[in-house]
């Protein structure tokens, strides 16, 4: 009975997370629209109360009942879940140190919500994290100084297995007042080469494909400036004639108004993996954390595409 009242919450909670569109919710949920509205439907006879309102039919937001028991249920759902993986974990041997290096970028823009959630449903295992550039953790994996790392794809080494786990795009950040404001679609990479440049530094992978984007088509870009620090990068381009290139994601976590965002021509790829040593001998911790990072940005992923098919 209890599993049946938390699948009811989780449901409701779902439906509210995803403006009440029911088949957005019934994606998320792993389930029909039909038999989301049906258990729903249910729920409300069932209890006798009404939790949503509708109109013509359809749900449009939440009663006040509703409300008050979607803030109960929040946070009886954080229990549950807390209480469950705990028992699962404690049952499957989860607990101990686990090394995982991530690229200083990758870390800001993908991991604020990740490492949190995993904390919160593995109080027992504990997370030691590496922040180095790509070619430093490529090595520490080498030498078996971390166990996972998460790095932009592709790695350049052979000795590394890697499994993309999030793919988005690069571009270009300017100011409002900026010559690439009055354009619109994509920026192309010769223009881009003729501007003054402030990029990331030489320990980025991303910083290397940028050169070789440019080196392809042989240009000379002018690089005016190169640092370790992103949020450096976009707020000189809030001071400077000047523009900078990184990933999209940056927009989903850190925007100034005054600051724009362009797609590049041809089409540049940020492509994120999670990587371990091809010649290795299974850890069942390691396989754990893994495979609990891929699960998360798998399930992540429709929630993303949904937020951008509604901007």
């Amino acid at each position: 009975m209890m599993e049946l009242d938390i699948r009811h919450m989780k449901y409701i909670s779902a439906i509210v997370e995803n403006n009440f569109n029911l088949t957005k919710a019934a994606e998320v949920l792993l389930t029909s629209q039909s038999n989301l509205s049906r258990l729903i439907n249910e729920f409300e006879k069932d209890e006798q109360v009404q939790l949503f309102s509708r109109r013509k039919g359809r749900i449009t937001g939440l009663t006040k009942v509703g409300q008050d028991y979607l803030d109960d249920a929040s946070v009886a759902i954080r229990a549950y879940d807390h209480t469950m993986n705990r028992l699962r974990n404690n049952a499957k041997g989860h607990f101990g140190v686990v090394r995982v290096g991530i690229a200083p970028v990758i870390l800001s823009v993908l991991f604020d919500k990740v490492i949190t959630q995993f904390i919160l449903e593995n109080p027992d295992v504990k997370i030691e994290l590496h922040e180095d550039g790509a070619y430093d953790l490529q090595q520490q994996l080498v030498n078996h100084d971390i166990d996972l790392a998460f790095l932009m794809s592709p790695a350049t080494t052979s000795q590394i297995e890697e499994k993309i786990v999030y793919t988005d795009r690069v571009g270009v950040f300017f100011r409002d007042d900026h010559r690439f404001a009055q354009q619109s679609g994509p920026i192309k990479v010769q223009a881009i080469a003729k501007e003054k440049l402030v990029v990331l530094d030489d320990t980025f992978m991303l910083n290397h494909q940028i050169m070789n984007l440019f080196s392809r088509r042989h240009l000379k870009p002018d690089i005016l400036f190169q640092s370790r620090s992103w949020d450096l990068s976009i707020n000189m381009c809030r001071q400077m004639d000047v523009v900078t290139i990184l990933p999209r994601p940056i927009t989903f976590n850190y925007q100034p108004r005054d600051i724009q965002y362009r797609d590049i021509s041809p089409d540049f790829k940020w492509q994120v993996s999670i990587c371990r040593l091809k010649q290795r001998i299974s850890e069942k911790l390691v396989d754990y954390v893994e495979d609990y990072m891929i699960h998360y940005f798998r399930e992540n992923k429709i929630k993303r595409l949904n937020d951008d098919n509604e901007m």
